[in-house]
């Protein structure tokens, strides 16, 4: 049985779960932390859980990272987005999926500069998905690809292949457009 440590103090045991997070790597205890934020409401635990991305280790870090992709935009995109550009590679590729569920229409540059800078396969992988996802909430769907097609037209040789894959996944008659030229 999970125990509930959040229930039992209320909203200030959520600050002394997330302390721990601040010097373990320990497998065991960043799940044992998991389970006992996951039965709690975001309202009880997602200004924590926020705050405390930036002061817990990596391992830590990617599990609220996962933790955060679990509640979308409820999530604000800035306290992710630094994430996706952190020296760790794990704590880096979370923080890149996590943002498919998390990223805002006006976070599109970002995500675009991101997956122009993106080290990997995996990375990449990634910030396609968060881009396609993020296009998916714009509010007026013929302009979910005007970010992109802007970037299209000013990218390198080498940004273009990348760029024009994600227009292919957004779909749209400007997206078709640019790809069949």
């Amino acid at each position: 049985m999970t125990p509930r440590f959040g229930l039992l103090g209320g909203p200030n045991a959520v600050e002394g779960i997330l302390g721990l997070l601040e010097r373990t790597d320990r497998p065991d205890e960043i799940a044992a932390v998991h389970d006992a934020l996951v039965p709690l409401p975001l309202k009880q635990t997602g200004s924590a859980v926020v705050r405390a991305l930036s002061s817990v280790t990596p391992g830590a870090q990617v599990m609220l990272l996962q933790f955060c992709s679990g509640y979308g935009t409820l999530v604000p995109s800035s306290a992710i987005l630094p994430l996706a550009r952190s020296e760790s590679a794990p704590v880096r590729l979370a923080a890149m999926k996590a943002l498919e569920n998390v990223a805002e229409p006006g976070d599109m540059s970002q995500l675009i500069q991101l997956l122009l800078a993106a080290r990997d396969d995996a990375e990449s992988n990634a910030m396609r998905r968060a881009i396609t996802g993020t296009a998916v909430r714009h509010p007026v769907p013929e302009s979910r690809a005007d970010v992109i097609l802007a970037a299209l037209d000013s990218a390198g040789a080498a940004n273009k292949p990348a760029l024009l894959l994600t227009l292919g996944r957004i779909g749209g008659a400007k997206s078709l457009a640019a790809l069949s030229r």
